[in-house]
């Protein structure tokens, strides 16, 4: 949370910015708090195995420690465009369910994007989300208003997002093994080995293990 003193979702971020950067005091605020808007014992229909992937929604201004701009549209792009290529190589039955962050339908025309230069870059990533769609037909895309994020998790073989979304202490909450994957490969892994169901994935060689041992 951007403000005059830091705080923070959990103490797991609390230690990990203590421990990288020059702050000395977070304070921990009640993490966000997800809630299952169904639930439904019915066996699933659909026997396919299935990934769950969260985006970052691409921006001109967000950075990743000391790396300017890191959820650029060319970084989320090539983020996607690997894990679909890798997913449909090594296992093109299964599906590949993308979980968007922000509803680009709305957002995308709203005052408050037009006003930071958003809009023109979400038109571009949603044009660039439908052009994928249509070459990877086992790529889908869900948001939060059309789908149970809980139920999508469990029927996941495995959850994957970019460094470093809270989306992952969702899943790994679930006992879903995850991975945050670094397209750029140049991110240092300096978040907590403490959580088993978490790993980090720096290029696409370790992508593609992860997804040999996960699918």
């Amino acid at each position: 949370i951007r403000a005059d003193n830091s705080y923070v979702w959990t103490s797991g971020f609390s230690n990990f910015l203590i421990k990288n950067t020059k702050i000395k005091k977070c304070t921990i605020v009640e993490p966000i708090i997800f809630s299952s808007i169904k639930y439904n014992n019915e066996e699933t229909i659909n026997k396919r195995k299935q990934i769950l992937v969260f985006d970052i929604s691409p921006s001109n201004t967000s950075n990743c420690c000391e790396y300017i701009n890191y959820t650029s549209f060319v970084n989320i792009k090539k983020y996607l465009i690997d894990i679909c290529q890798s997913t449909y190589e090594l296992k093109p039955d299964v599906d590949i369910k993308l979980k968007i962050k922000k509803d680009l339908n709305t957002v995308a025309v709203q005052g408050y994007a037009e006003v930071v230069g958003l809009d023109v870059i979400l038109k571009k990533y949603k044009n660039f989300l439908r052009e994928l769609c249509d070459e990877y037909d086992n790529l889908s895309i869900i948001n939060n208003q059309d789908v149970d994020i809980i139920s999508e998790i469990n029927k996941s073989a495995c959850c994957i997002s970019m460094p470093y979304s809270s989306s992952l202490l969702l899943s790994s909450f679930f006992k879903k093994k995850s991975a945050f994957y670094d397209p750029t490969n140049n991110l240092i892994n300096t978040y907590s080995n403490d959580n088993q169901y978490i790993d980090f994935i720096s290029n696409k060689s370790e992508l593609n293990l992860f997804l040999s041992n996960n699918l």
